[in-house]
């Protein structure tokens, strides 16, 4: 079985044809010539590959193990795991049991990876560990199946490159669904699935954007943790209300983000966001609310310590805009700094200092 799965079931499909796929084991599909278009592929207990020379579209995909679809050309898919599709032709087929085979469930992978050489295109992704992501353009939303286990999502374009357009949102589950049609176009909003969740999302891994343009990545979990990751132009990155905008190139500053932050080596970025409020940073300058001369001028003020060269780390705490203000309060938690002589220190609960959307404006009370 282990090398007939390696092995894959080639089809040559003509223009037109819609194929539907169900077993108990392993599915291995490519369609070798032009485009492949499929109603749904479902492997019951084992694991899904589907791939195709052309552009591949799909319905519904479930497999209850790992989960791959990948196209030379676009990937469009509606719907991974989370919903059921009717298999009209059981009785047709042949097949020992069609009563049995009258319902088919597609289920959630523990791992999918969607690859296309050009566009990626998703509607609602469920996955129980893990989910990556390639495509030149990305466009994805995604489902944390166990969100108390946490979900970790990878966004790269072809050949690891850059992913040069991105908008992936990752929110909660939603009802499981009977699809009568599983190719017509599927909406989280549809079918009731839940904006917010309580979990932890990780992007790990990801090569994002272009010079010009601004990706977005969201989540409606918790906590939003990205790492090993390295942006360029402009990507935004959201935890529910919690909006941070990284950049490679400083521009105007943004009202509408939470925080905005400059790169500092080559676009990595690195920093967590939890509870809509708690922000950690690594390898960023914040340039909005509070700027590293800012930080380094507060801690050689309180603290004592002078020539402060770096700033290795930060936690703040960013409140709500004040009313009839364009000032927010910020608790600076802790900022670990690095001196000239290479040693690091560790500074916890600065005072409390209020700052307004000009980045000069730094005030503090008292």
């Amino acid at each position: 079985m282990d090398d007939a799965f390696d092995s894959p079931l080639t089809v040559d499909t003509k223009a037109g044809a819609i194929v539907q796929v169900y077993a108990k084991d392993n599915i291995n599909l490519r369609e070798t010539s032009g485009d492949l278009t499929l109603a749904y592929a479902i492997s019951d207990i084992d694991n899904l590959v589907i791939s195709g020379a052309g552009d591949v579209t799909a319905g519904l995909l479930g497999a209850q193990g790992s989960l791959s679809a990948s196209a030379d050309q676009s990937l469009r898919i509606n719907r991974i795991g989370g919903a059921s599709v009717r298999i009209e032709d059981a009785v047709a087929l042949g097949l020992v049991r069609p009563d049995f085979y009258g319902v088919a469930t597609a289920k959630a992978p523990t791992i999918a990876t969607l690859t296309a050489a050009a566009n990626l295109n998703t509607g609602p992704v469920a996955a129980r560990d893990r989910v990556a992501l390639v495509g030149q353009s990305v466009q994805a939303t995604l489902i944390s199946e166990t969100p108390q286990d946490g979900l970790t999502v990878s966004l790269t374009g072809p050949r690891g490159g850059f992913a040069r357009t991105a908008n992936v949102q990752v929110i909660g589950q939603g009802p499981l669904s009977l699809l009568a049609d599983p190719l017509a176009p599927q909406t989280a909003s549809t079918f009731g699935f839940a904006p917010q969740f309580t979990g932890a999302v990780t992007l790990d891994g990801a090569r994002i954007g272009q010079a010009g343009s601004t990706a977005t990545f969201a989540t409606g979990g918790t906590s939003l943790t990205v790492r090993n990751t390295q942006i360029d132009g402009n990507v935004r990155f959201k935890q529910r209300s919690f909006s941070l905008l990284t950049q490679t190139v400083e521009s105007a500053l943004n009202p509408e983000d939470t925080e905005q932050a400059l790169t500092l080596a080559g676009g990595a970025v690195d920093f967590e966001i939890r509870n809509e409020t708690d922000l950690t940073v690594r390898d960023l300058t914040l340039l909005r609310r509070l700027l590293a001369t800012t930080l380094a001028q507060l801690v050689a003020q309180d603290v004592g310590i002078t020539d402060v060269t770096d700033i290795v780390e930060a936690t703040v705490q960013i409140g709500p805009q004040q009313p009839g203000t364009a000032e927010r309060a910020i608790t600076l938690i802790s900022i670990t700094v690095q001196t000239p002589a290479g040693d690091r220190r560790q500074i916890v609960r600065l005072p409390l200092i209020t700052v307004s959307l000009d980045p000069e404006d730094v005030v503090a009370p008292g």
